[in-house]
C-alpha cells in the first residue's frame, strides 16, 4: 500500500525477503496497471520483528495519493472490514469480514496481532485491512492454514513507528530495558505470596543496563509502566517497542507486596531483539 506521494510502499518483511536475503527484483503494480510490467522500486528497510518493510518507488508516477491510517487502538471486535490483496495472483481482490478478535498472538511472534473473518490468502500479504470509514487499521500478515476465515492482520498502530524510522534510517532501534522476564503464573503468584497473577516477573538483571540502573532488581514484578496496567510480557513489550533509546519511563514495581515508582531511561536494543 502506498505511504506517501514520494513513493514510499508498505509491505511485509516477508514479501521481499525469505531466507535472510532480499529480492533480487522487485516490480510494483499500482492499481489500474494490471497489464504492464510494474515499476521498480528498492527496500529502504525490514523490521523482521514485526514483518514490515518499507520500499520505495525509484520513478514515483505524479498523482500517488497516501491511503489513510486509522486508530487501531479504536477498533472492536464485531466491525466490518475489508482486505485487499492479490491472492493467488487475482489482482486487487477485494474481501469483507469482521474483526473476529483483538490481541491474539501467533506462534514466534511477541506482537499481537487483529483476527479477520475477512478471506486471506497467499498474495494478501502486505495487504490493507481497511475499516468502514477507508482507513488502514491494518496489515494483512497470515493465515491459520487449519481453518477457513481466520486470517491476521498487523494493527496499524504498532506499525507506524516502524514505518517512521524506516524511511527515516532505514532500520529500526528499539527500547532496551536490560531486563530476562515472563509472565506471573497462578502458581508462581501463590509461592511468591503475590496479590494476584498479573504482571510481569523480573527473572534476570543485566548489569549496568537500563533496569539496573534504575534500580529493578530480580524477583521484581512490573505491574505499571507510565501509568498503564501490564498484566503480561506482551503489554510491556507492546509498549516498550513504540519507544526508542534515550526515552525515559516511569516503572511501577511489587517488591515484597510493597509497590516502588522507578525511573528508567532505555537504552538500544541489541539487533534482532
Amino acid at each position: 500500500m502506498i505511504n506517501s506521494k514520494e513513493g514510499y510502499v508498505v509491505t511485509n518483511s516477508h514479501v521481499v525477503r525469505m531466507a535472510g536475503r532480499n529480492a533480487d527484483e522487485i516490480m510494483v503494480k499500482l492499481n489500474g496497471e494490471e497489464n504492464s510490467k510494474g515499476h521498480p522500486a528498492r527496500i529502504i528497510g525490514v523490521d523482521e520483528v514485526t514483518d514490515v518493510a518499507l520500499l520505495k518507488l525509484d520513478s514515483p508516477p505524479p498523482g500517488l495519493k497516501q491511503v489513510p491510517l486509522g486508530d487501531s487502538d479504536k477498533t472492536k471486535v464485531g466491525e466490518l472490514v475489508l482486505a485487499i490483496g492479490n491472492p493467488y495472483g487475482h489482482t486487487n481482490s477485494v474481501t469483507q469480514g469482521i474483526v473476529s478478535a483483538l490481541g491474539r498472538s501467533l506462534e514466534g511472534a511477541r506482537a499481537e496481532f487483529m483476527q479477520t473473518s475477512a478471506s486471506i490468502n497467499p498474495g494478501n500479504s502486505g495487504g490493507p485491512l481497511i475499516n468502514m470509514d477507508g482507513e488502514v487499521i491494518g496489515i494483512n500478515t497470515a493465515i491459520d492454514p487449519r481453518a477457513q476465515g481466520i486470517g491476521f492482520a498487523i494493527p496499524i498502530n504498532g506499525a507506524k513507528n516502524v514505518i517512521e524510522q524506516l524511511a527515516a534510517k532505514g532500520k529500526v532501534t528499539r527500547a532496551w530495558m536490560g531486563v530476562v522476564i515472563q509472565d506471573v503464573s497462578e502458581d508462581i503468584a501463590r509461592y511468591m505470596r503475590l496479590k494476584s497473577s498479573s504482571g510481569v516477573l523480573v527473572k534476570e538483571v543485566v548489569k549496568n543496563q537500563p533496569a539496573d540502573l534504575a534500580g529493578v532488581e530480580v524477583l521484581d514484578v512490573i505491574t505499571r509502566i507510565d501509568g498503564r496496567e501490564v498484566k503480561n510480557t506482551r503489554d510491556l513489550y507492546r509498549y516498550i517497542d513504540q519507544l526508542e533509546a534515550g526515552k525515559t519511563a516511569t516503572l511501577e514495581v511489587s517488591r515484597d507486596n510493597r509497590t516502588r515508582t522507578l525511573q528508567i531511561r532505555f537504552g538500544e536494543s541489541p539487533a534482532g531483539n
